[in-house]
């Protein structure tokens, strides 16, 4: 039987770093996502591995990609267009990228540098019923995702700001 240990976890995660203090998803393809990069450093939070890096090196990148206006954390190999900032279906992958990003910065220490202003919208009862009621409609597995990652994301601004963010 093989055995996974702590050491193998970590030479495997360091074995997917590229040159800009991010990391690749697999060697074969050599090519590094905001998600790649908050994947390995989740894994080296839960192996209690995260502090033996750079760790400003590391937040750059997702903090270098927040949009200033909507403080979504936007991968540079995606296109975004603010026009249809409440579309789940047009704005999933930034959604999901956000809640993996503010989770590895989190991990790395780090707050991020933008109001997460998106979350505006979501707020008013209605549009968030509305949002509901958009989910419902699509593919299960979106639904339930879309529901973590946003109050994922609730929940990392939440212990930001203190417990009156989320009233």
């Amino acid at each position: 039987m093989h055995k996974i240990n702590k050491d193998k976890i970590l030479n495997f995660i360091m074995s997917l770093r590229d040159s800009d203090s991010s990391f690749v998803l697999q060697k074969k393809f050599n090519q590094s996502t905001l998600m790649s990069s908050a994947f390995s450093l989740l894994t080296l939070e839960l192996i209690g591995c995260i502090e033996s890096l750079n760790s400003q090196a590391y937040v750059n990148p997702f903090l270098q990609n927040q949009d200033k206006t909507s403080g979504l954390i936007i991968d540079p190999k995606t296109t975004f267009d603010r026009s249809s900032l409440e579309d789940p279906e047009k704005n999933y992958i930034h959604y999901q990228t956000t809640a993996f990003s503010l989770s590895a910065i989190d991990a790395l220490g780090y707050t991020p540098k933008y109001s997460l202003a998106f979350l505006d919208y979501f707020r008013d009862k209605k549009n968030i019923n509305k949002y509901g009621e958009v989910l419902n409609d699509m593919d299960s597995s979106y639904e339930k995702m879309d529901e973590f990652i946003l109050s994922t994301v609730c929940v990392n601004e939440a212990a930001w700001r203190g417990s009156d963010a989320m009233r």
